[in-house]
């Protein structure tokens, strides 16, 4: 996921914020993944932010792609 964010808004608030939304949003459409959950948490613990700086978007996105790929 690429993440524009202003310099106000911390890594961390931003992804608590993605991370709540998007639980609620996916528990609501699909209850039944409770049972496939550990404990009570959606998401696991931790995150990886990285710093873009002046780097193009489309860049970005191209090294993402090519890291899918080498993952696949």
């Amino acid at each position: 996921m690429l993440v524009r964010l202003p310099p106000r808004y911390s890594v961390p608030k931003a992804v608590q914020l993605l991370e709540g939304g998007s639980s609620k949003v996916l528990r609501d459409q699909h209850p039944d993944l409770d049972i496939w959950l550990w404990g009570n948490s959606f998401w696991a613990e931790g995150c990886f932010a990285e710093i873009v700086g002046r780097v193009h978007e489309s860049e970005m996105k191209e090294y993402i792609r090519k890291q899918s790929q080498h993952n696949a």
